[in-house]
């Protein structure tokens, strides 16, 4: 299986994660995705975040195709605590932020099934809120 993040039409390859067991649910597909994304970021191929400062005076605007899903904390701030990341990645996909589609199948609650056996490709599609909408 390899894990894709889709964001305004491009896609970027995050890694292929490892399981145990033949059978996860899209609760451990999304904790995988996760730590894939805090390894990525400490081994230096993830985007370069402003620091603390820099933030609070000028603000933080991503670039529009930098892929971070999730790396923002509550009210904004960074987050690289994987429990609280994690957190923040259910409650995202549970309020329709983003979507999760297997082999092209959406998946459409936390405990899902997914057999990884038949799986080749995730995609974490994130939506982007409309103009005054």
């Amino acid at each position: 299986m390899v894990i894709i993040d889709e964001l305004h039409g491009k896609t970027v390859a995050v890694g292929t994660p490892k399981f145990l067991t033949p059978t996860i649910t899209a609760r451990d597909l999304i904790r995988a995705r996760v730590e894939l994304e805090l390894e990525n970021a400490t081994s230096g191929n993830a985007p370069v975040i402003p620091g603390e400062l820099e933030q609070r005076l000028n603000g933080y605007r991503p670039a529009p195709d930098e892929f971070m899903m999730f790396q923002r904390g509550p009210q904004g701030s960074i987050c690289r605590e994987t429990d609280a990341l994690i957190a923040i990645a259910e409650a995202g996909f549970v309020t329709n932020r983003y979507f999760l589609l297997i082999d092209d199948r959406q998946v459409e609650t936390l405990d899902d099934q997914i057999d990884l056996a038949a799986t080749t490709e995730a995609v974490f599609l994130l939506l982007t809120p409309l103009q005054g909408g």
